[in-house]
């Protein structure tokens, strides 16, 4: 294979994975409860929780303007230990802290977890690569390597 044709593949290549990894902004679903209000918006999710008949569904944040992320948050709300779950257009970060209330001994731990996947809010998010990604990164690293050797 000549270079110029190598340099177009690689070219359309990167342009395709490029196409796959963004993620599509625009029309972004979320779980969004408050706990203090629905008794259906736990901290964690129980297996099959999804399928009960008063599970919490995943919905669109066509409400917020230019949401891009899902939030999940933890902690002490309106005196109450509880969850809430909405959307953003603002990436509020992945941090836990201890917070406590004037004149209360006792401290809590508030969390807030920032993800941009379809309902990806349901738990605390970890980086997981997911499968296309596994796939993609050995033939990017094969492409620049075969680019960098035909450099020489």
């Amino acid at each position: 294979m000549d270079l110029q044709k190598l340099k177009s593949v690689q070219v359309t290549y990167v342009a395709l994975s490029l196409l796959f990894l963004v993620k599509n902004a625009s029309g972004i679903s979320c779980y969004q409860c408050d706990s203090t209000r629905d008794l259906h918006c736990p901290e964690y999710f129980q297996a099959g929780y999804h399928q009960a008949p008063t599970a919490l569904t995943s919905t669109t944040c066509d409400q917020v303007f230019e949401a891009r992320y899902c939030i999940k948050t933890t902690g002490l709300f309106e005196g109450e230990l509880g969850t809430k779950r909405f959307c953003s257009a603002r990436d509020w970060g992945n941090y836990c802290e201890w917070v406590r209330r004037p004149g209360d001994e006792r401290e809590y731990r508030a969390c807030v977890f920032t993800c941009s996947g379809n309902s990806c809010n349901a738990a605390p998010s970890t980086l997981t690569p997911t499968p296309l990604s596994l796939l993609l990164l050995p033939a990017l690293i094969f492409l620049f390597f075969t680019a960098w050797l035909t450099a020489l």
